[in-house]
């Protein structure tokens, strides 16, 4: 698997974990690191 590959399967995975129905929702206190940054601000 090159580098671009796995990113690629990373980003498709936490696509599909926030999604609707996703896995995400089994855990409902968290969030996106990204969008917990944002917040903070």
């Amino acid at each position: 698997m090159t580098r671009a590959e796995l990113a690629e399967e990373v980003r498709e995975f936490v696509k599909r974990f926030y999604e609707p129905g996703g896995v995400a929702e089994d855990f409902p206190d968290h969030g996106p690191a990204r969008a917990r940054r944002l917040n903070d601000r």
